[in-house]
Order: C-alpha cells, then structure tokens, then sequence
C-alpha cells in the first residue's frame, strides 16, 4: 500500500518515473515504464536496504537535470535534525546509492 502524494518525472528516454513513500515502512517506493508508453512496473521498495538505514518521510522530489538523468530527493528525521539524500541516475533507468547531502554529498552525479 502507498501513501497519499506520488513525484513524476520522465527520464532522459522518456519514460515515466513515479515515486512515493510506502505507507507503513516510511522506504521510497518506486514505479516505472518499460519505455516511452510502455507498460508499468509493480511498486518497488526504492530505498536502501539493511537494517539501520534511514527511515524516508514526506513527498519525494524528483527532477530532471540538465544531462537528462533524475535525480531523486527525500528528507529523513532521525534522531536529530532532518537529513537531505539524493539518487541520482547515471543513465536512464540506472539509479546509483542513497547519499547524504551533508559535507558535500550531494555535489556531483
């Protein structure tokens, strides 16, 4: 099940992104076409994965940057102040890690 407020954004080859939060794991859950008016992939846990890893809240923000590729952003509240992470794409449909914004993590990609 998903929360309530979905990110949409098409990627580099024009194919739909769509991103949420899942409604009771707080993980980024993503959809995708195939291609440009292609059919649809299931829900996908999007975020990362292990034990101990950041707990995302809100409405994910994607865009597309000046290259083509998505970049995906979404803030995590953990036991202190709220924290900024990105994925970005290196092509489409070809996301890299979860990084922290702080001292630097956002630069690049």
């Amino acid at each position: 099940m998903l929360r309530l407020g979905a990110t949409a954004t098409a990627d580099a080859d024009g194919a739909l992104e769509v991103f949420t939060i899942g409604y009771q794991s707080s993980v980024p859950v993503r959809m995708h076409q195939a291609g440009p008016d292609g059919p649809w992939s299931a829900p996908e846990l999007f975020g990362p994965a292990g034990a101990g890893v950041p707990r995302f809240f809100g409405v994910p923000v994607a865009f597309q940057r000046a290259d083509g590729a998505l970049a995906l952003f979404e803030v995590y509240q953990g036991s202190g102040s709220p924290q900024l992470y990105v994925n970005e794409q290196s092509a489409p449909g070809l996301w890299g890690p979860w990084r922290d914004c702080r001292n630097g993590g956002c630069a690049g990609g």
